[in-house]
């Protein structure tokens, strides 16, 4: 009887991991149509990202909070030389999610000296370097998974907009700091609301 109940454990097993829908996790595919042509740089817009970074794949519910979505797990690191700033493309399952279903999907990059995973350098960049954080976050694009289910099983999806059919953008690093300037001009007009409010009274 364990046998037999291992056995059915397995077996549901393998065919959940079979039944995840699958994506092209890649941001410069030139086989794909359109190409998918989108370098990922640093902050300056021009310098970019090479085996020092990665990135990995969230996915979410279509429309769903972006804070909530869930990790693919991989750890995609960037090229260098010439080929810097692009993903060597590879197909990735996506957990909880059925094949041919519709899914939100994003890239997020990081530093990998701020953590092993974007998570973890999210968290250190946070605390550490407020003023710009390591991981950066590409628009995210709604996607149809590629199905492994279906007869003849359908392909991995590109991460290209179906409403649009634009490629996934790169982007730069996040800026989480006001600048100066912005910092002043908050004060003064609080300094104001403030200043109003005691003249009323």
């Amino acid at each position: 009887m364990k046998k037999l109940l291992a056995t059915a454990m397995v077996a549901i097993t393998a065919v959940g991991a079979w039944a995840q829908g699958t994506v092209n996790f890649a941001n410069y595919f030139t086989v794909s149509t359109p190409q998918i042509l989108a370098i990922t740089y640093d902050v300056d817009g021009v310098t970019r990202l090479n085996n020092a970074y990665a990135a990995d794949l969230f996915y979410g519910a279509p429309g769903s909070d972006p804070s909530t979505w869930q990790s693919a797990g991989v750890v995609s690191v960037y090229r260098t030389g010439t080929a810097a700033g692009r993903l060597t493309p590879m197909e990735v399952s996506l957990p909880g999610v059925p094949g041919g279903s519709l899914i939100e999907v994003q890239l997020r990059a990081w530093r990998l000296s701020d953590g092993a995973s974007w998570q973890a350098a999210w968290a250190s960049a946070s605390v550490s370097k407020p003023s710009v954080l390591s991981p950066i976050n590409a628009p995210s694009v709604v996607v149809r998974t590629g199905n492994p289910n279906a007869v003849p099983p359908g392909v991995p999806a590109d991460l290209i907009d179906v409403n649009t059919g634009l490629a996934l953008a790169s982007h730069s690093l996040v800026q989480v700091v006001p600048e100066p300037s912005t910092i002043l001009l908050g004060l003064a007009g609080l300094g104001g609301l403030l200043y109003l409010r005691r003249r009323k009274a």
